[in-house]
């Protein structure tokens, strides 16, 4: 009996140990675009109003933003929280996204995409039921910022 016990309490310490952290991507988050800003903004804006709940959309000078609401994700491929460990549960998935389009001094144009992923972690103990849990930051794939990036050169393409 005494076995099982000491045998139960070694394995509920290691439990938790068997997190991990979520890993850091490489990607590029700013591209630079050989066209004009009036095109690349009007690129940018079509692809925000119509895949992502616009909160804001500001141009003044050579500078545009745009950024969303808090909203959940589109996939779970554009977020690594990493893993909370046996026990643990991840849920309630929340994206924002920012794009910034700025005139270059080459004459061509940026297109920055900047990501902020989030999710609660919470921990299931012996009952079904997980516990309230923690607003954790995950990390992002760059498979968001690569897909707007890669839609907005085909808007440009298909503009000529």
């Amino acid at each position: 009996m005494r076995k099982g016990l000491l045998f139960g309490l070694v394995f509920l310490t290691l439990l938790p140990s068997c997190a991990t952290a979520p890993r850091t991507y490489a990607f590029e988050r700013s591209l630079p675009y050989g066209h004009p800003h009036s095109d690349v903004w009007a690129a940018v804006v079509e692809i925000a109003t119509t895949q992502l709940p616009v909160s804001t959309i500001h141009a003044d000078e050579g500078v545009g933003t745009i950024t969303t609401l808090e909203h959940p994700p589109s996939s779970d491929r554009h977020h690594d929280c990493g893993s909370g460990g046996i026990n643990s549960v991840y849920s309630e998935h929340l994206a924002a996204v920012s794009l910034v389009v700025r005139e270059t001094d080459a004459g061509g144009t940026s297109v920055t995409v900047n990501t902020h992923f989030s999710a609660v972690r919470s921990t299931r103990g012996f009952s079904s039921r997980a516990s309230s849990g923690l607003r954790v930051t995950c990390n992002s794939t760059g498979a968001l910022e690569e897909g707007i990036h890669r839609r907005v050169r085909e808007i440009l393409e298909q503009q000529g």
